[in-house]
């Protein structure tokens, strides 16, 4: 094989496994949303059922908390008026998490938005509902631990910032989950937790979220009382874990659940697009990622591969099926910027890359 050839299969070859080897999730990776899902309607956004079958993300029967690292800034995210405690008060927030029904909730709903800068979290029944907000700004261009948790006991709700108590509220005490078998008039919309954008495409009213999202754990238990150190790394998976999400595909369009709870996963699906597309996969993370902070380019040249990685000379590779290409060598390898050849070819890449090549002793 022609070094110009050999170089353009394992290109092609590379970009073919660039999703399957970024589900390792090496150097971790964020959801970037850009506010378009209120003028692109079913795009820009996260989708996850929660229904038909059941799954363990529809937390809500007793005690729960949702958690997540987002980074934003207020320019992106001009939802008003300010916030307010009420009933339904986070629904005209650029909306962050939308586990909403259309119309009574005849068990509950719930939701999170942006409201000027701060949190708002409100939850109904069937008879009532509750909103509380925030005191602090989380739309500040820097990455931001919040949580937010319901008490089922006496209702109690909670919102925590970097790990101090935000905003506090008493709200319904009954279940609050979507009822399994629902009807709806609504079956593409209703039975889904959104990510990033209002779930029904309702207009104008009911902004979208742009910034980033990253690390989101859904609990059945109260995960914090008071206040509590943020956690430093990706948050683990416990047997309270109904869903988690650490984002870290970096590529595609499957949102992997990894709590493992039982009945589950319950994955979501990414849904590209609007102007500007999103949601972006991103290499900024609150994550500390020291294996992956140093590696910029690598440099390929004939049958030299040169740069940061690990290299694995000549082992045998068979590439699958649907490529039609199998490669004596292999080296793999993480690239944050770029694959660059040599004779002029060149791909940009943000996740981890695994480049089948030819290595064979004596080839030209």
């Amino acid at each position: 094989m022609k070094p110009r050839t050999r170089q353009l299969a394992a290109l092609l070859l590379a970009a073919a496994l660039a999703a399957d080897a970024a589900a390792a999730g090496t150097c971790g990776s964020s959801l970037r949303f850009f506010g378009a899902g209120v003028a692109a309607p079913g795009l820009d956004r996260v989708e996850i059922p929660l229904d038909d079958p059941a799954r363990p993300v529809d937390a809500g029967t007793g005690d729960f908390t949702v958690e997540w690292w987002m980074k934003a800034v207020l320019a992106d995210n001009q939802a008003t008026p300010a916030c307010a405690a009420g009933e339904d008060n986070w629904i005209t927030g650029n909306i962050l998490l939308d586990r909403d029904v259309f119309g009574q909730g005849d068990y509950g709903d719930w939701g999170v938005s942006l409201r000027d800068g701060v949190i708002a979290f409100g939850l109904a029944d069937a008879a009532s509902g509750q909103g509380i907000c925030g005191a602090t700004n989380v739309a500040d261009g820097v990455w931001h631990h919040v949580a937010v948790a319901r008490r089922a006991t006496d209702g109690r709700m909670r919102i925590w910032v970097d790990g101090a108590v935000d905003g506090e509220g008493f709200g319904p005490t009954a279940d609050v989950t979507y009822r399994d078998g629902r009807p709806t008039a609504y079956p593409a919309s209703d039975p889904l937790l959104v990510l990033g954008a209002e779930k029904h495409d309702a207009g104008s009213l009911y902004p979208s979220y742009s910034g980033h999202l990253d690390e989101l754990r859904i609990s059945t238990v109260l995960r914090y009382d008071g206040a509590f150190t943020p956690p430093a790394g990706p948050f683990a998976a416990d047997a309270a874990t109904a869903a988690l999400y650490h984002f870290d595909e970096g590529a595609g369009d499957l949102v992997a659940d990894a709590s493992g709870a039982v009945g589950g996963p319950s994955d979501g699906a990414r849904r590209f697009g609007g102007t500007p597309a999103g949601p972006l996969w991103s290499a900024d993370t609150p994550i500390p990622e020291p294996a992956c902070a140093a590696v910029e380019d690598l440099v390929l040249e004939n049958d030299t591969l040169s740069g940061p990685g690990e290299h694995a000379a000549c082992s045998s590779v068979t590439a699958g099926p649907n490529l039609g290409v199998v490669a004596p060598g292999a080296v793999t390898l993480v690239a944050r910027d770029a694959i660059v050849l040599r004779d002029g070819f060149s791909v940009g890449v943000d996740a981890e890359l695994a480049a089948l090549l030819d290595c064979a002793a004596g080839a030209p």
